[in-house]
């Protein structure tokens, strides 16, 4: 993203403020230091400011579809092209080519079906595109080839010409928001999540890993660090969920080591997203013996596993006493009313069962019934010992 180097300081509660020129004119909002220095700061500049309120029109609400939708990209992973053997491996004309490679592309973007991967983008929107994956701005600056695409809104396209096979290709190529598949913010959102037996799961969300403080690259579990940096949606609305917490109890003996994993799998079948694993447990609690829970594990997945007659047992001992005062979020339970699948009598029973600490007050609702208010169970880091480096990031344009 775009941003305007300065030499003034901005200080924690500076952000937001206007920076100014010399004659009073507004130049960009502060938004960052630079750690470990001192007067390097950053600003967002007018461009990027101008796009957001243009895409985000005064009176919208959080819940209007008109609000802003965030900014493009083409859904590629790109590599520059600085070194001459790798530009005469590609067949490039040293006098007429200059470009940059594309080595992947992410499966939900609009233009896989029509660029691929060792394609060269020479130009896009009119704007050689040198080597190093720059355009030039005036007579001596430069800026990324990304920012020709931030500058697009949803469904408009960006004319590329591209390099295929030592043939040149001019094609329109539309742009649109990506997900990412760990979300980097979670903005005034309580966090849904959902408690099965002893067992406590959420979505995976980047403010989930700073729990484990500053360092949480290097702190937090890597399998999951390693989603928040590199990982690359397969499937819309796909987000891991992870067993954020096994509370110790008899029945959840020998599964504490599993804690902040990745749910792979529910009975064999593959995990989407909470919402879609919270419908899948519901359904199978009805119809199975045991609920299977796949965790991800280097070297073969591990699995945790309850039995579906004492779940209800469980959970009622669980919520009365770590205090959890619902089985589940109301987003999840509200969702799922609204798709018509409810566990209902699978989970009444007498006095004992879940359906009970519901009705009398001291806990979460049966699967299905409207819940409490949402909270956090994610119990934070487990240690503060340090951990390998994280794996680098990936560029997406």
């Amino acid at each position: 993203m775009l941003a305007i180097q300065i030499d003034a300081a901005i200080n924690p509660g500076n952000s937001g403020g206007p920076a100014l020129d010399d004659a009073g004119r507004v130049i960009g909002v502060a938004f960052q230091n630079q750690q470990d220095s001192q007067n390097i700061g950053y600003v967002i500049p007018v461009p990027t400011i101008e796009h957001f309120l243009a895409d985000a029109p005064l009176g919208t609400t959080a819940n209007s579809l008109e609000r802003m939708r965030g900014f493009c990209s083409l859904g590629i992973f790109w590599q520059a092209l600085e070194n001459e053997q790798l530009r005469s491996y590609l067949g490039m004309d040293e006098a007429r080519h200059a470009g940059v490679l594309i080595r992947g592309l992410s499966p939900l973007a609009a233009a896989s079906s029509m660029i691929a991967r060792d394609d060269v983008i020479l130009e896009l929107a009119g704007r050689p595109i040198a080597n190093d994956g720059t355009f030039a701005v005036g007579t001596q600056e430069r800026l990324s080839f990304q920012h020709i695409i931030h500058l697009r809104f949803p469904g408009e396209t960006v004319p590329l010409k591209i390099l295929r096979a030592g043939e040149t290709l001019d094609i329109d190529v539309p742009v649109q928001p990506l997900r990412r598949l760990v979300p980097a913010t979670v903005y005034d959102e309580p966090q849904p999540y959902f408690v099965y037996g002893g067992f406590a799961f959420v979505g995976l969300t980047e403010p989930y890993l700073h729990e484990w403080g500053d360092d949480w690259m290097q702190d937090a579990p890597q399998d999951l660090v390693h989603l928040a940096l590199t990982g690359v949606q397969q499937r819309r609305e796909e987000q891991p969920v992870i067993l954020s917490k096994c509370f110790p109890s008899r029945r959840t003996t020998g599964y504490s080591h599993m804690a902040d994993r990745q749910v792979v799998s529910v009975n064999g079948h593959a995990v989407l997203n909470l919402q879609q694993m919270y419908t899948l447990v519901q359904q199978l609690h009805a119809t199975a013996d045991f609920m299977t829970f796949e965790v991800y594990c280097t070297g073969g997945n591990a699995v945790v596993t309850t039995s579906t007659a004492v779940a209800a047992t469980t959970l009622e001992e669980t919520l009365k006493l770590y205090r959890v005062p619902a089985a589940a979020s109301p987003e999840l339970a509200e969702a799922n009313d609204d798709a018509g699948s409810t566990l209902g009598s699978a989970w009444s029973g007498d006095d004992g069962s879940a359906a009970s600490v519901a009705r009398d007050g001291r806990g979460g609702a049966p699967f299905g019934a409207r819940t409490g208010p949402s909270i956090s169970v994610a119990s934070g880091p487990r240690s503060r010992r340090r951990a390998r480096a994280a794996w680098p990031g990936i560029g997406l344009a």
